[in-house]
């Protein structure tokens, strides 16, 4: 790319920015700061926390933030290990729909459990068809738990964007960092727990602040479910008489400075607790296949009994001639007979005296 080409890509790019991002932040902090005799003032800001209704809206966007965020990690990480370290039947299919949620809007899955659980929902009308629900009485069964089913369905939509940094935070792990602990004899969920977990948390940290905000910030879903007891939804009410009420432009900015509080007190407090490793002298790891080990343990078992292994000049030469299976490597192994088993030359003692 030329200079001048560049020069003129950056101008460009930083006209975008300024009209559709500095500019609305500028003029929202305007009318949130400003008031209606031109001086800076802190009311709308300080009305924001003294009226319940604002202070309810904003401990319901806390909760849907962050048990979001929760559930969408209880369900993409499996998801991911699973992924990443095992070959089984449709594979690629199973990857390509794990992504599907990202691809449809949250507030379409909203429209479609309302259709089932609401009132005149498919549920009720079954129930009533089979005579065991009154029509002039039906059930509510979202009621007072709208705000779970948000929550449930934010999950459902976002668990992708977490589930793709854990698999690209797993590919980076050096695999001789878990061999080593198996070697030390942490196996199973302890090793996931003190070893793999967390060489990924930061890619968990990265998927998951992006979750967190998305679903911080919500309007869709919650619109969907009526349930207007949210900081988003309120701002969007708000928004209505936006020329008379100054709140909505305060409730804007309440929002914005704590998404970044709660950013930044993750990054100081979190973040430094994270293992960093560069990735160097990681190698290809092989998820294991069918047979493949059974296979291994055969040729082993087979060697074992081969009759070269037991004279005395084979046991000078060759130490010891297994290691465990996790680190064979095929570059190594020597030939006996049919068989290939990994050997190794064994220093000699200055005490032998049949040493050459």
């Amino acid at each position: 790319m030329s200079h001048s080409l560049s020069k003129f890509v950056f101008f460009l790019t930083a006209v975008f920015f300024g009209l559709f991002f500095v500019w609305p932040i500028i003029e929202t902090l305007r009318g949130a700061f400003i008031g209606s005799d031109g001086r800076f003032t802190f009311d709308y800001i300080s009305e924001v926390f003294r009226n319940p209704l604002y202070l309810e809206g904003l401990w319901n966007s806390l909760q849907m933030g962050l048990w979001s965020t929760l559930l969408a990690g209880i369900i993409a990480i499996p998801l991911a290990w699973i992924s990443d370290r095992f070959l089984f039947p449709a594979k690629s299919l199973l990857n390509g729909l794990v992504l599907v949620p990202m691809i449809l809007p949250p507030f379409v899955g909203a429209i479609g459990i309302k259709q089932i659980l609401g009132q005149q929902g498919a549920l009720n009308a079954l129930l009533e068809a089979s005579g065991l629900m009154d029509p002039n009485h039906p059930i509510d069964w979202l009621g007072e738990g709208r705000l779970w089913g948000i929550i449930i369905l934010n999950a459902l939509h976002l668990y992708p964007v977490l589930y793709l940094n854990v698999i690209a935070a797993l590919a980076n792990v050096d695999p001789a960092m878990e061999e080593a602990a198996v070697n030390l004899g942490c196996t199973g969920f302890r090793k996931f727990r003190r070893i793999t977990l967390p060489l990924i948390m930061p890619g968990i940290f990265a998927g998951g602040i992006i979750i967190f905000i998305w679903s911080f910030t919500e309007l869709g879903v919650p619109l969907m479910f009526d349930f207007t007891r949210v900081t988003s939804v309120q701002i969007f009410q708000g928004i209505k008489d936006i020329g008379g009420n100054p709140l909505p432009f305060a409730l804007v900015v309440v929002l914005l400075a704590s998404t970044v509080l709660l950013y930044a007190m993750s990054r100081v407090f979190l973040w430094p607790k994270f293992p960093c490793h560069d990735g160097q002298g990681n190698q290809p790891r092989r998820a294991p296949q069918t047979g493949q080990l059974s296979r291994m343990a055969l040729h082993l078992v087979i060697f074992r009994c081969h009759p070269s292994r037991h004279t005395s000049s084979h046991r000078r030469r060759h130490g010891c001639l297994f290691e465990r299976l996790v680190s064979l490597d095929p570059s190594k192994w020597m030939d006996y007979g049919p068989f290939r088993v990994r050997s190794w030359p064994q220093p000699h003692s200055a005490l032998d005296p049949k040493q050459p």
